[in-house]
């Protein structure tokens, strides 16, 4: 029994080490650093949200003569708003939203 249990503790220790090192928490980290650098590149403009609006009615509205990418306005809209998703956006907060 001692011995099973020496072996689970072994194992467990190896396959958390594993996943860290893969996985780990630091590779976010620099993701999050670029992000902010970024940020300098896009012009924006902070709006607070009303009930209806997701990001690209937004978007489409600040900018109504501009035929926009999808992707590009998530993307830049990512990193305006570190830590916020733009299917998950909330009725009174203030964004920073893309001006181009």
């Amino acid at each position: 029994m001692k011995k099973f249990i020496l072996l689970s503790v072994i194992g467990l220790i190896s396959w958390t080490s594993y996943s860290d090192i893969t996985n780990g928490t630091l590779p976010s980290a620099y993701k999050t650093q670029n992000n902010s650098q970024s940020q300098i590149d896009i012009n924006y403009k902070k709006i607070t949200v009303n009930p209806g609006d997701t990001v690209l009615s937004v978007v489409e509205k600040i900018n109504p003569d501009k035929s926009l990418s999808i992707e590009k306005v998530m993307s830049d809209f990512k990193k305006l708003n570190p830590g916020s998703k733009p299917n998950k956006i909330e009725i009174g907060q203030s964004y920073n939203f893309p001006q181009y």
